[in-house]
């Protein structure tokens, strides 16, 4: 962006370690004036970063250790050592480095700033996006003073301390300084130029990622208009493709999941052509319309796309990998669990103990140890894992905050509701400051902290918490999305267990055609509505309505679960009750 590459992937870092437009000649003389120390893809950085580390102390001997091509030497070690796969070593080479450029060049020299910025990059490369957002902002101010505000790099640096803030866990704090840069860039290079349409992507999706995906969609939209009009981008473009994904992606987080299936049905079979079918991209994009079958309610059709998708996956990605099928997808948690479990040594021995990824795969697995019935176990992995989370991250990470949330749901599930409530009460307000009121992982909080709450003991409350989120979901999501249907029968659900059984019973009698249409006839939350909808018609006073209706659910339930399934078997206990109650209440 602006002559200089964005920070997204660690070889972008690297590469963007030398500046190809045009700074000033220095005291460096050729060594680092003009010429780009490398080219993508033109050698083999491991070998080149080896030649390098041979030949460095030759240098330093002979030449000295301030001489021009000395440092040179140094520099380019550091980018080669990036572009080898070790962000963090070249993160220590370059502030090794940096004193002596001081010392040398002075610290405003150009070359000086440009090691600061690269240090920084090398820092989010490493997995710290808190360093490399207080480092750039630290030299902001440093490079205007030098440089002006309008320079372009003055406009890339922005660019890259807004998308290091976002990482670093702040999505309000990157849509606000992406939406100032935007102004300026538009000011400085003009409304369409390719810049600028990067700046509009990527405060579409802190947008997104701050709470407003309904926000999101719309500019991506306009986004996805104005580069086939004015740019001339056909519908295969990679960037049109990275476009239409965030449309479909936030089309289905506004609420759409059925519009959102029909947005990657289509894009899938373009990506495939364009990228090639084991594309990562290609492969997030399945992924997501997955999911978003699932949440359009046809979970059989996203059972089988995922057990189409999960062995291409391992093949390309490996297993456990975060870009892998998620705890979110309907796939086997006791298999799952065990393939994280089986690369989880490999990620610590050859990324570290402390690198995001393998804080991720320790994530995955103790959320596939608790889908797969450990709760307890679960609860243990996690409460060990986030204190590494926070100290890596930070305390306001998503993943930190998601350790923190599943850490609550395992405490819960593994008999101590209210510890459970009182985690997810002290977490929500962190969700609402760092992603906002309206983001989807903020009232799924509020969910389970209702939730908790009635299985602490406290029904009551728990309606009334149920009530005030059911119009929030319903305004963020859509009426028909699963979560909101959730919401709905949790509602429900309390408004019984508060003593209001004939209200119970009329909210799930309004809950399960929508459920159905939804979700299935045979969707397990249907069945449970179905339980409810039997047990209050009972206990609101209609004993022979209840011992019908639960004589009508006993053959679905015993064909989708089995007879000898728990559910199941509080359906035949309820039934054999509210049959005994009518022969003792006849007419």
């Amino acid at each position: 962006m602006f002559g200089r590459l964005p920070p997204t992937e660690p070889e972008c870092h690297a590469v963007a370690m030398w500046r190809t437009t045009g700074r000033p000649a220095s005291a460096l003389a050729s060594g680092l004036a003009a010429t780009p120390p490398f080219h993508r893809g033109a050698v083999d950085p491991a070998r080149a970063r080896d030649q390098l580390a041979a030949v460095l102390p030759d240098r330093q001997r002979v030449l000295g250790p301030d001489h021009p091509d000395t440092l040179d030497t140094r520099l380019r070690l550091a980018a080669y050592t990036a572009l080898a796969g070790d962000p963090a070593r070249a993160r220590d080479q370059l502030a090794a480095l940096l004193p002596d450029m001081e010392r040398v060049l002075g610290a405003d020299h150009a070359y000086t700033l440009d090691v600061r910025r690269w240090a920084a990059g090398s820092a989010g490369a490493a997995g710290d996006p808190a360093a490399a957002r207080d480092q750039l902002a630290a030299l902001l101010p440093d490079e205007e003073r030098v440089h002006g505000r309008d320079h372009p790099d003055i406009l890339t640096i922005r660019s890259e301390l807004a998308t290091y803030t976002g990482r670093a866990g702040d999505p309000a704090g990157a849509r606000d300084m992406f939406a100032a840069l935007l102004r300026d860039g538009q000011r400085v290079l003009g409304p369409i130029h390719p810049d600028i349409l990067t700046i509009r992507s990527e405060l579409a999706l802190y947008t997104g990622r701050a709470g407003d995906p309904a926000g999101a969609r719309d500019m991506f939209r306009r986004l996805l208009r104005d580069r086939q009009r004015f740019l001339g981008q056909s519908q295969f473009d990679p960037d049109v493709l990275t476009t239409r994904h965030q449309v479909a992606m936030f089309t289905g987080e506004a609420g759409d999941p059925a519009g959102a299936r029909e947005l990657f049905a289509a894009l899938v079979p373009a990506m495939e052509r364009v990228l090639g079918a084991d594309h990562r991209r290609t492969l997030a994009a399945r992924r997501q319309l997955a999911r978003f079958t699932g949440e359009a309610g046809d979970i059989a059709g996203a059972q089988d796309q995922l057990a189409a998708l999960l062995p291409d996956s391992e093949r390309m990605l490996g297993q456990g990998h975060a870009s892998a099928p998620g705890p979110r997808q309907p796939v086997d948690p006791g298999r799952a669990r065990d393939q994280v479990a089986a690369v989880l040594s490999d990620r610590r021995r050859v990324l570290g103990p402390d690198h995001p990824e393998t804080l991720t795969i320790q994530l995955r697995l103790a959320t596939y140890t608790g889908r797969a019935g450990d709760a307890a176990a679960a609860r243990d992995q996690l409460a060990a894992l986030l204190p590494d989370m926070q100290r890596v991250l930070g305390p306001d990470n998503l993943a930190a905050l998601t350790t923190r949330h599943q850490l609550a749901l395992f405490t819960g599930e593994a008999g101590n509701p209210a510890a459970a409530r009182d985690a997810f009460g002290a977490l929500l307000p962190a969700m609402e400051r760092v992603l906002g009121p309206d983001h989807r992982a903020t009232l799924t909080t509020r969910h389970e902290l209702a939730l908790f709450t009635g299985r602490a003991g406290d029904p009551a409350a728990a309606r009334d918490m149920f009530t005030a989120l059911l119009p929030d979901v319903q305004r963020v999501l859509g009426a028909d999305q699963r979560d909101t249907l959730l919401t709905r029968h949790q509602l429900a659900r309390f408004t019984g267990e508060a003593g209001d059984a004939a209200g119970a019973r009329d909210l799930f009698a309004a809950l399960l055609p929508d459920q159905k249409r939804v979700l299935g006839a045979d969707d397990r939350y249907t069945l449970a509505a179905r339980r409810h909808l039997a047990r209050f018609t009972g206990e609101a006073g209609d004993a022979a309505g209840a011992r019908d209706l639960f004589a009508a659910l006993l053959p679905d339930a015993q064909r989708m679960l089995g007879p000898e399934h728990p559910s199941a078997l509080l359906i035949l206990e309820g039934l054999d009750y509210w049959t005994r109650q009518t022969e003792r209440r006849p007419g």
